[in-house]
């Protein structure tokens, strides 16, 4: 898929600015050195517990350092977009985060879901003690995903209100606020009642909240579904909307079409995102064992192993399920996003899902790319 011409200029500015002699701090541009990084990829991919191959984008300070692919991908597979699976969520909450923020709409995300459902609790009364943070928090007392709520996420055939309609004729799991279960089921919910605030479809705001003020064109970044948007894991992209919206996740911001900053979601939104937002639940169910907290949308780098048993306060990520992995350190003012398009499930012979490739892959080339990062702050 072509490029936007915002993102081509900027790559290739980019590119320029790492072979001449230019002033301020772009100049850093040309002491970065990714040969280990390049090497530690190509080792990486092709091993049964590592993916076969991919791509990785890099943004320092505003700026993309690094873009390539690896492993069996070709360049051109960089402008494919492809399923991220729950990389959506941390997308999807930027749009609720955003609506929140803006005033001339009805919609807070502290209110309780049935102001936006009112027939949300028809069949289970529990329902109606659901707050809309508590959706994007995973603690809404909703069971983790089963094969029949899955296949309601993404249908294509039905729509959002009737898959919500199907989700809640399921009883809650515990009381809201009590325990954490990670679960796209709360985040479709979340959807079909921003719909009702705002009297549009999902895809209208994410147009309106961050498509069109990033400019990140549809043919690059979209939503599987069309009446019934999978919320928390349909989104469909590119390498270079994922490294825009990571690097959103990271500052709030983003540039227009014509090259002007925009701002997504506030420092407040932003600092609302990494805290730990779980009020003291009880995990009972989250693809990581390590104890790790949720905030909006993100996994905070606080487990009792995270990071290879380094605890970085300033990290924060989320993995999607082939592998995609955006993830952002607020102190090295850097983020990045790595596409890989592996098996979602778990396959014979012991090797990983999609998801724990990625997972391990991040884990082998971060200090590379910390150290590069660091010695060009």
């Amino acid at each position: 898929m072509m490029m936007t011409t915002k993102r081509a200029n900027f790559l290739t500015v980019t590119m320029i600015a790492a072979s001449i002699s230019i002033p301020n701090s772009a100049m850093a541009q040309s002491t970065y050195n990714w040969t280990q990084l390049d090497n530690l990829l190509s080792l990486g991919s092709g091993a049964p517990t590592q993916p076969s191959g991919g791509g990785l984008i890099i943004t320092h300070k505003g700026q993309v350092v690094y873009r390539k692919a690896f492993g069996d991908w070709t360049a051109s597979q960089l402008d494919d977009a492809i399923p991220v699976y729950s990389v959506s969520k941390p997308i999807s909450v930027l749009v609720a985060l955003a609506a929140n923020e803006d005033s001339s709409v009805s919609w807070n995300i502290y209110n309780y879901v049935d102001q936006y459902i009112p027939v949300i609790d028809q069949y289970h009364f529990e329902y109606q003690n659901i707050t809309v943070r508590q959706t994007l928090s995973h603690i809404s007392g909703m069971e983790a995903d089963t094969p029949d709520t899955q296949a309601c996420l993404i249908d294509d055939a039905t729509t959002l209100s009737a898959c919500v309609d199907e989700i809640s004729q399921d009883a809650l799991k515990s009381n809201p606020g009590q325990n954490f279960r990670y679960t796209g089921s709360a985040m479709q919910m979340m959807g079909l009642a921003l719909e009702n605030a705002l009297g549009q479809s999902w895809h209208q705001s994410v147009d309106d909240y961050l498509s069109t003020p990033c400019d990140i064109a549809a043919s690059d970044f979209s939503y599987f579904g069309n009446d019934n948007p999978w919320i928390a894991g349909g989104v469909i992209m590119d390498i270079d909307a994922g490294g825009e919206i990571a690097e959103v996740m990271r500052t709030g911001q983003c540039t227009d079409s014509i090259g002007q900053p925009q701002t997504v979601i506030s420092q407040a939104a932003l600092t609302a995102m990494r805290t730990d937002q779980m009020d003291g639940a009880t995990i009972m169910y989250s693809p990581y064992y390590d104890l790790r907290r949720y905030g909006y949308g993100l996994f905070r780098n606080d487990g009792l192993g995270a990071n290879l048993g380094l605890r970085n306060l300033d990290f924060y990520s989320h993995a999607g399920a082939g592998g995609s992995y955006p993830w952002y350190d607020v102190a090295r003012e850097y983020s990045a996003f790595l596409l890989l398009d592996e098996p979602a499930l778990a396959v014979p012979d012991g090797i990983p899902p999609g998801y724990l490739k990625g997972e391990i892959l991040v884990q082998f080339i971060l200090p590379g790319i910390e150290a590069q990062i660091d010695a060009n702050n």
